[in-house]
């Protein structure tokens, strides 16, 4: 193998590729030799049986089993049976050479020894595999949770009343332009976007309901076809595009989503409603206000405003009794930042405030904090100032979900019953016990509301996906499916996707595991492998991260699968590929500066050129 190198080939990346080859042969090898006297057991018994059935019996001929169909059998199988008694003709064997031939024992005690444990090696070889997961530093979670903040403002801000609460596929700053239409791979990441931004912090349950709810009524009202959304809608009218057009690639896309919100969904009721997310949401939005505020034209009542807001925030402790307590204070100071900034605006424009920025994400924190004594008010009041003292022993707010939180409403509820039935209890108690009575009728009927919307949202996003029929976007004889069907025409695309290192990889998934096509359509997807950059990776259409990585937002990628080790793979290769090139990495489809004559910027897919199968992957380095 080391012969096999030629001139100018990458030294590192070979020698690594033979070693693996050699490590992985010898691998094969051993495992081989230890399960030997179970295959041939298994062997054996295949010959006996079909001698005798050819010879003597002449009957069930016909009767066969594939090994995958032998696996799902019970424990008590022959080929488990075989695997059980492989000690035992290891002890035969050991027998009939001490009897027979001596000599030769002591040269195959090793093999025999192996043999001697099945278990342990079957054990070993079906062991879990270890996902190798990297920690991150404070530095670099904290940059991640700010990159996450800033891009869950795009959905934020424009998934709106005005766009029926869908998100536009793009929006243009200069010339200032919206694009007012939606694709259904638009419409599954805005559903993610939301679990997303209630993960990080950035929404309550309550708002992460109500949001999801209402995108899911206006989701309804678009039209489909089989079951599928079209590839595009317009914003306004909510009537498909022309041409209509099923994506097989856009309806994985949002299959997956659909599935991911639908679990969202079932998880959350046991989920916390006061997490740390929740505080760590508060100290990101605080930290951008922080950055935003270094513009020089800022009033300087302002800044201050923000640093008494930054220090005080800082030494809070992440529980749920503390930030609740500190709310009042926090919501004061955010107004006093919003006044400030409200009454300096832009000197060549009255309107527009000085910082606009630093005026939308104040605004935003002012909304975080009222979302949170909100949920407060509306789920537990107990945990309000004026009644802690009183009920904070009874149902401690920091381990509260949605699913315990009827029975913490009737545990509140006794102990309200008891202070009002005890003539001991002193007039402040009593006076806080009455108020309370008043509330809990009003928190028991928001809690049954939000449990029932995340169970109605559930079970709709899951029958969206029931109805997807993919059967008919497949193509039997080439076991592939095509890129899509085009309505008005009624015929199917004529180009298939092929390739398992790319985005359609997540719809053949969904197709297979709703079990409307044969799994066979996932290994008729191509695995061509390169070598780039030292890397041994599976080629995709135009080399974009977009291919290789976004399936991997719904899709589990199992350690030390092809899969698995080709994202790491291609990711480095464009990591290389923009240090050769002085460039940040992350290479994809993107907007650049082609531009109509309405200004509009042209959109295309960029890839790493050794990466891309498609001969006319431009050569022009684009990063989005």
């Amino acid at each position: 193998a080391l012969l096999q190198i030629r001139k100018g080939q990458n030294w590192s990346g070979f020698l690594r590729e033979r070693l693996n080859e050699l490590v992985s042969g010898h691998l094969h090898v051993f495992v081989m030799i230890v399960f030997l006297p179970h295959q041939a057991l298994v062997m054996l018994d295949a010959i006996v049986r079909t001698l005798v059935r050819l010879i003597v019996t002449k009957s069930r001929l016909l009767q066969w089993e594939t090994a995958a169909e032998s696996e799902l059998g019970t424990k008590n199988s022959l080929v488990e049976t075989y695997l059980a008694v492989t000690p035992a003709l290891s002890l035969a064997i050991a027998v009939l050479l001490a009897w027979v031939r001596p000599n030769a024992l002591f040269i195959a005690s090793p093999i025999l020894a192996l043999w001697l444990l099945p278990d342990f090696f079957k054990d070993w070889v079906n062991r879990q595999l270890v996902d190798r997961t990297s920690h991150l530093t404070p530095e670099r979670e904290r940059f991640l949770r700010l990159a996450g903040l800033r891009t869950w403002r795009y959905f934020r801000e424009f998934s709106n009343a005005e766009n029926h609460w869908l998100i536009p596929d793009n929006v243009q700053e200069k010339p200032s332009s919206i694009a007012q239409r939606l694709s259904s791979t638009n419409l599954g990441l805005l559903f993610n976007a939301h679990l997303a931004a209630h993960e990080l912090g950035y929404l309550t349950l309550g708002e992460y309901g109500e949001g999801i709810e209402r995108t899911l009524n206006s989701a309804r009202q678009l039209p489909r076809h089989n079951g599928h959304f079209y590839n595009w809608y317009d914003l306004q009218t909510l009537q498909p595009l022309e041409p209509r057009y099923a994506s097989t690639v856009d309806s994985g896309n949002l299959a997956a989503s659909l599935w991911t919100l639908k679990q969202s969904c079932l998880g959350l009721p046991s989920q916390p409603l006061f997490s740390k997310a929740l505080w760590h949401g508060i100290r990101d939005h605080i930290q951008l206000l922080s950055e935003y505020s270094q513009d020089p034209s800022l009033p300087a009542e302002a800044l201050a405003a923000i640093c008494e807001l930054a220090a005080f925030a800082e030494p809070l402790q992440d529980d749920a009794s503390s930030w609740i307590g500190a709310l009042p204070w926090l919501e004061q100071q955010i107004q006093r930042i919003e006044r400030t900034l409200g009454a300096s605006s832009n000197p060549t424009r009255k309107d527009t405030p000085v910082a606009p920025d630093l005026t939308w994400w104040a605004g935003e924190l002012a909304a975080r904090l009222r979302a949170i004594r909100d949920q407060v008010e509306n789920l537990i009041p107990w945990g309000l100032l004026e009644y802690l003292p009183f009920f904070s022993d009874v149902a401690p707010i920091e381990g509260i979900t949605l699913a315990s939180l009827p029975s913490a409403l009737r545990a509140v509820g006794r102990r309200v019953d008891e202070i009002l039935n005890n003539p001991q209890a002193g007039e402040t108690e009593r006076g806080a016990a009455r108020l309370l009575r008043r509330r809990l009728p009003f928190s028991v009927a928001n809690a049954s509301r939000l449990a029932q919307v995340l169970t109605l949202v559930a079970r709709d996003a899951d029958g969206l996906v029931d109805d997807m029929d993919f059967r008919f976007l497949y193509n039997p004889k080439k076991k592939m499916f095509s890129t899509g069907y085009n309505v008005g025409t009624g015929k199917l695309d004529p180009s298939h996707y092929d390739l398992l290192a790319s985005e359609a990889r997540t719809a053949v998934f969904i197709a297979a595991a709703k079990d409307e096509v044969n799994q066979e359509a996932w290994f008729h997807l191509g695995r061509p492998f390169t070598a780039s950059f030292g890397e041994r990776v599976l080629l995709s259409w135009s080399g974009t991260m977009f291919e290789y990585l976004m399936p991997a937002l719904w899709m589990r990628s199992l350690p030390d699968t092809i899969m698995s080790e080709t994202l790491l793979a291609a990711v480095r290769c464009q990591q290389a590929y923009a240090r050769k090139n002085g460039t940040p990495w992350g290479i994809s489809e993107a907007a650049f500066s082609e531009r109509n004559l309405e200004g509009i910027y042209a959109y295309r897919a960029f890839g790493v050129p050794d990466l891309a199968l498609d001969p006319h992957v431009p050569e022009n380095l684009v990063v989005c």
